[in-house]
């Protein structure tokens, strides 16, 4: 009886509870859900990918504080880094973790850029540095699945004063424009976009037929997984239906990317253990996405150079930390608890020499 108490205590105090603070750098509401203590020592924030939402990180919070009982099979049989789905037994207190699923502007809930200003990856970061200063935490832990995955990347890379650890599930560091390409690439985006910037969210005739396009239209994403994710971002319209929230114009093209080097530049000033996740039937064990299998490996190889690199192989395709969140909880939460531990020891050596 006292272990039942104890769980739905746990459960109570875990969440989701909704999360919207102004930028003041872009002076836009990023949003987002928030689970466990805010009074927690592990800080994190978990960024998604393009066109997601908070809810992309659900099924890794659930299992996270244990507030759910459904777990899979992992059924994958090849001898990879691949942990267990079933494998379970490490979970978080609300009183150890205080975790946020972020959603950058354009996404979810969160505001739109005004007008016709497009959406740049590296724009996200100077708001994710202004969200942690208004939440007043000076040092954090990061994570992100695909376009979340680059950006936490590039902000580890900045910043690696102020990040304690990085987790990134299929994606690591952004996709590049390769430099002698860059007038091609220039003049492709500023024809396309004029045409893009004007799209109407499309309307269905309910969240069950979104998830149907959704999870059709995304490679391995399950309907359960769609659901969820159409669930929060998808409001009702006039005259009947849902239409999702996101802003239209994040399917304009960029009008310049970063180059290989300048992301060589931001894996090499990382300075905490990595923990990456990557689907079984995902962008590179599955070879779904040609770039990422060609340069993953090399960035990975970076990192090696300097700092403890954790791979784990996740049963599900590109969106597998939903499919198999089970499996990412015990890597994830060890290199969380390593850091602070390792942050603890330092701040009290630093504490005693003086």
């Amino acid at each position: 009886l006292k272990n039942m108490e104890e769980a739905a205590h746990q459960q109570s105090n875990c969440g989701p509870e909704e999360v919207s603070v102004q930028s003041t750098y872009s002076l836009l509401h990023l949003t987002g859900l928030s689970w466990g203590n805010k009074d927690a020592p592990i800080k994190v924030l978990a960024l998604h990918g393009w066109i997601d939402n908070a809810a992309t990180w659900t099924p890794f919070a659930r299992a996270l504080f244990n507030t759910n009982t459904n777990t899979t099979t992992n059924t994958n049989t090849d001898n990879t880094n691949t942990a267990s789905d079933t494998d379970s037994a490490i979970h978080a207190s609300s009183d150890d973790v205080h975790f946020i699923a972020v959603e950058l502007p354009g996404h979810g809930k969160a505001d739109h850029k005004p007008g016709h200003f497009v959406y740049y990856q590296i724009d996200w970061v100077p708001d994710i540095i202004a969200l942690v200063d208004t939440l007043g935490w000076t040092k954090f832990h990061i994570m992100g699945h695909s376009m979340g995955a680059a950006i936490a990347t590039v902000v580890a890379g900045v910043f690696p004063d102020r990040i304690l650890s990085l987790a990134v599930v299929e994606g690591l560091a952004p996709w590049i424009g390769k430099e002698a390409e860059f007038a091609k690439d220039l003049r492709k985006a500023v024809d396309a976009n004029p045409k893009l910037l004007h799209l109407k969210p499309g309307v269905y005739p309910s969240v069950e037929a979104a998830a149907t396009k959704l999870a059709g239209n995304v490679r391995g994403l399950t309907m359960e997984s769609a659901l969820l994710l159409v669930n929060r971002g998808t409001k009702e319209v006039e005259g009947g239906g849902v239409a999702f929230m996101h802003d239209t114009k994040l399917r304009c093209q960029s009008h310049a990317r970063m180059s290989e080097l300048q992301v060589q530049s931001c894996l090499e000033a990382i300075a905490c253990d990595v923990v990456v996740g990557l689907g079984s039937d995902g962008f590179f064990h599955a070879a779904t996405n040609a770039v990422f299998a060609e340069v993953y490996p090399k960035r990975k190889a970076v990192l090696e150079r300097r700092v403890r690199v954790t791979e784990v192989t996740l049963r599900g395709g590109h969106h597998a930390h939903m499919d198999s969140p089970h499996t990412l909880v015990p890597p994830v939460l060890t290199l969380w608890r390593n850091a602070h531990h390792k942050q603890s020891t330092t701040t009290t050596t630093a504490s005693s020499s003086s």
